[in-house]
This record gives C-alpha cells, sequence and structure tokens, in this order.
C-alpha cells in the first residue's frame, strides 16, 4: 500500500478512536496500547514516504538545463516555425497537491477567466475547465495560432458637412482625410446615433501567434489567482496555495515551452494516486487526455463526480433512509477524483446511550459522514481491494 493510502487510513482510524475516547468508550488500559498503535503505525508510514521522496530526489539529480536539452530532444515543442497549419486545441493541467475543497472550483473558475482576458487576441471556439482535488485543468478548442488583425475606425465629420453643393470634398472632409493619410475617395460612411457620419477603417495585422505570446499569457494567468493562504518557492516570488508537482501544456500534439513553480512543461500526467498508484501518463493532445484520465480511473467533470456519489448512496439506500445532506455531497465531490462510497455501522450501545443528532452532527464534522439509523457512510478514494 502506498504511503499515501495508509496515510488517509491513518487518519480515519485516529478520528474514530478520538470520538471513542471522548465518550469515555475505551478503558484506560485499552487506550494505552491503542496510542502505541497509532504512533508505530505514523512511524512507518513517515518512513516509508521519506524512502519515495529519498528515492525521487536521487532519480531528478540532473541540473535543469540538462533537463531542458533532454526534453526538447525528444518532444515536438512549439515555435515560429514548428505550429499546426490550422487551428488545434489547447490543453494546461496543473497538478498540485490536495487543493482545499473549499478553494479548486474558485480557483478553476478564476484561471479560465483569466485565459478567456489574456486571449481576446485569438480566435477559438470553447473554453472548458475542471477542478479536481489534484488537478486544475482548462481545455481551449479551436485555438488560432494566429492573433486575430485590429480593425481600428476612426469618426470624422458628418456627411452633411464633407460634401458641397456641388459634391465636391469640403475643408472638414479634406483635412480629415489627410489626417488618415488618405484620400478621401478611400472613406466609407456609417451611421451613429440615427446621423451619417464619413469614417476611417483599417485593418492591422498585429503579427502576434502562439509561439512567442502563449507563455507569458499562461503565466499572467497563473499568477493572478486568488487564495486566502499560499506558499513561496524559496526566493522565488511565485506564490500558490499548494505545492505543484507537474505541468502539462499542449497546443495540438506540441508543447507549449513553459517553467512555472520550478516544474517544466511536458507533455505527460499522472494517473489516480491510489487505484493506478500515479502511474506516469503521456498525452497526445487534449482529445487524448480526456479519453486516458477517464481510462486511468480520474473523472474530470464535478458534476460527473456528484452524480455518482448520488447513484451510489442510492444503491445503498434505496429507500432514501440516509439523510442527505447535499452541502456534505458538494464537498465530498470536490475531495475525490474517483468517488467510492463505503457504509461502517454505529456500535447500538452508542446510538442507545447519544442523542440522534449528537451522532449525526459529531460524524458530519468530525469524519465528513452522513448517518442513518445505525450506520453511516463515509467518501473515498480508495477501492475496498486497496
Amino acid at each position: 500500500i502506498s504511503p499515501y493510502a495508509a496515510y488517509e487510513l491513518l487518519n480515519e482510524a485516529s478520528h474514530s478512536f478520538n470520538l471513542l475516547d471522548a465518550r469515555q468508550a475505551i478503558s484506560v488500559q485499552d487506550r494505552r496500547q491503542y496510542i502505541l498503535k497509532l504512533c508505530k503505525l505514523s512511524t512507518a508510514i513517515i518512513k516509508s514516504y521519506l524512502n519515495n521522496t529519498e528515492k525521487n530526489i536521487n532519480n531528478s539529480k540532473q541540473k535543469i538545463s540538462d533537463k531542458k536539452i533532454s526534453r526538447n530532444q525528444d518532444l515536438k515543442i512549439l515555435t515560429t516555425t514548428n505550429h499546426p497549419k490550422e487551428k488545434a486545441d489547447f490543453i494546461l493541467e496543473l497538478l498540485c497537491e490536495d487543493l482545499p475543497a473549499t478553494s479548486s472550483d474558485i480557483l478553476r473558475q478564476q484561471l479560465e477567466q483569466n485565459l478567456k482576458k489574456y486571449l481576446q487576441n485569438f480566435e477559438y471556439k470553447n473554453i472548458t475547465s475542471y477542478a479536481t482535488m489534484r488537478r486544475l485543468v482548462v481545455i481551449i478548442k479551436d485555438l488560432a495560432f494566429y492573433a486575430k488583425n485590429k480593425i481600428i475606425q476612426k469618426r470624422g465629420p458628418a456627411k452633411s458637412i464633407s460634401y458641397d453643393v456641388q459634391g465636391q470634398a469640403t475643408k472638414a472632409l479634406l483635412g480629415f482625410a489627410k489626417s488618415c493619410n488618405t484620400n478621401p475617395q478611400n472613406l466609407k460612411t456609417a451611421y451613429f446615433k440615427n446621423q451619417e457620419y464619413i469614417v476611417f477603417t483599417q485593418n492591422i495585422n498585429n503579427n502576434l501567434n502562439l509561439a512567442t505570446e502563449l507563455t507569458t499569457l499562461i503565466k499572467k494567468a497563473v499568477n493572478e489567482l486568488h487564495c486566502k493562504t499560499t506558499m513561496q518557492w524559496f526566493q522565488s516570488e511565485q506564490r500558490f496555495i499548494r505545492p505543484v508537482r507537474s505541468i502539462l501544456c499542449l497546443y495540438a500534439d506540441y508543447v507549449v515551452d513553459l517553467e512555472l513553480f520550478f516544474c517544466q512543461s511536458s507533455n505527460k500526467t499522472q494517473a489516480h494516486r491510489f487505484r493506478k498508484n500515479n502511474q506516469i501518463i503521456e498525452i497526445e493532445n487534449a482529445q487524448d487526455y480526456e479519453n486516458k484520465l477517464a481510462k486511468y480511473q480520474v473523472i474530470l467533470s464535478f458534476e460527473a463526480r456528484k452524480a455518482e456519489i448520488q447513484k451510489q448512496l442510492k444503491n445503498i439506500s434505496p429507500n432514501n433512509a440516509a439523510i442527505i445532506n447535499h452541502e456534505l455531497i458538494t464537498e465530498w465531490a470536490a475531495t475525490v477524483e474517483n468517488p467510492q462510497v463505503y457504509t461502517f455501522k454505529i456500535a447500538k450501545k452508542y446510538i442507545d446511550k447519544l442523542p440522534d443528532i449528537f451522532i449525526k452532527e459529531i460524524l458530519a464534522k468530525n469524519v465528513k459522514a452522513i448517518t442513518n439509523q445505525n450506520y453511516a457512510l463515509i467518501i473515498s478514494d480508495i477501492k475496498a481491494q486497496d
């Protein structure tokens, strides 16, 4: 079992022990033995985590420059000369440590809005964003490589004073044409507030493209994410709510060259933490990303995770015997990538001694559980065989 899975199970065991101990349901002798067991388990988990971390550090001691050269040789990097000939899909994924349940959706909305703001000069079909406990994802369909041309329109004098009775240009029209560096014959007319005016329209090629602009735009969009509390990396000015572990950034099948939070962008991400043991997945494009994450046990859509939880609750309690706490179900959906609902029985002696409302409140606040008459429901990312 991975140290992450063991840590989650240890937390659940610790919560259960604290609840029982608070009700004086454990004898003094048993209490000492349980505490020693929890301490030994936590020590073993810490040692396992440190061993894994040391292995990861030893495997990644190459210099950043060596990594970049190696990566550029193996992957197609987006450049001004190496890019798709037509519109293509774009995907950005920030893979982090566990995001707070109350912050993940807010950060998702902010990242989507920030990218919309900075990509307003580029045409695209639509933009979709997702958030899980570990990922912030934005997918943009049919994003153009070249920016839209700027159309400048300058309004001149009213048409009624632009020509004399013989139809010749007046001084007002000639002066306006001169200021626009053009001839009166090249000017057009347009209506403003029910009055016709002379206008000068110019189509300007702004020469912007994704290869030169996208890296800067993404950094601006990410750095403008607002969180209540953030972490800082060394002496860097970059701050984020949780450590970032990897960045996937693709335009079609080209990797967008990007470095954020000391992570270099690539075409790889990780599968489900527990069900697929953080397996590394190589992504070809945005469509491939959605398909492969579904295959590797990650449900990207928040609504799909919520629907899956409600479906499992209905199967467990077909007659709606469980008291459905919609606020808690929403929190559940934000804390897992593939929900699995489990039941555990509440001992009859506690049901007899404690008021029903007290049991419900304690379990809802401390264990994040939904209660029935004699059992409780909890959420996990781990399947029973794990």
